[in-house]
């Protein structure tokens, strides 16, 4: 399929990957591809209010603000580094997430990715969560916070196989309805919580298993049961008002 598309005349691989997945979903499930968020109210951690670190003991996602232990890895296949959480945790899962976007969604080099940021004023609740070390922002100057539409539907379908496959405990900012940030995505679950502990021991896994995890091509995002899933999930998750 490769040498197929490298072979096509007049046509880029990423215009011919955009039609293959137009072409897969249509009919199945258009608003997951066009990036349409499903209006479900839910109730969730942070909103789109302004949050100062005036009197706060935690950021929205209900993390420590205070002293900050932060650990930075790099970024396995980008030329960046990754400053979060000292927790393994966290690090693992927000590595993965980063890793995944990389190797799938678009190329993240030196200088675009943001992890821990100090405490200060925000201009929504769900940007503080980087002053506890729990949030990244990937290429934010491609991604400016408030604008929607940066992502081809091929790449929305990665993201949201990305957020399926981390259950619950990754928030992307492409889903605050008010406060838009698709470079954005945070740990969504409180210190304790079990699912951030069962996730990270899967990713884990996939670093002892040949041929698992972000970059072997092990997940396939575009086939029918991968795309249904993902919908699945994003009707649960819902979006932030």
């Amino acid at each position: 399929m490769t040498a197929e598309i490298a072979g096509l005349s007049g046509f880029t691989r990423r215009s011919v990957l955009t039609a293959a997945v137009a072409v897969a979903v249509v009919g199945v499930l258009p608003e997951l591809a066009a990036g349409r968020a499903f209006a479900v109210p839910v109730s969730v951690l942070g909103d789109a209010r302004p949050w100062s670190a005036t009197g706060r003991t935690s950021s929205a996602n209900g993390w420590p603000i205070d002293r900050v232990p932060l650990s930075t890895a790099a970024v396995q296949g980008a030329d960046a580094e990754l400053t979060v959480l000292a927790d393994p945790d966290v690090s693992v899962v927000l590595q993965y997430v980063a890793r995944r976007f990389h190797y799938e969604v678009a190329e993240i080099r030196a200088g675009e990715l943001v992890g821990f940021k100090p405490l200060g004023r925000f201009a929504s609740q769900h940007e503080s969560n980087h002053c506890s070390g729990t949030a990244i922002d990937l290429l934010p100057g491609h991604f400016p916070a408030g604008l929607r539409g940066g992502l081809y539907p091929w790449q929305m379908l990665v993201v949201r196989d990305i957020l399926a496959q981390c259950g619950g405990v990754i928030r992307w900012g492409a889903d605050y309805r008010d406060s838009v940030d698709e470079g954005h995505f945070q740990i969504d679950v409180p210190p304790g919580d079990r699912r951030l502990k069962d996730l990270a021991a899967v990713l884990r896994g996939y670093t002892e298993l040949p041929g698992k995890g972000a970059g072997t091509g092990e997940e396939i995002p575009f086939s029918s049961a991968a795309v249904r899933r993902s919908a699945d999930f994003h009707r649960r998750q819902g979006v932030v008002s």
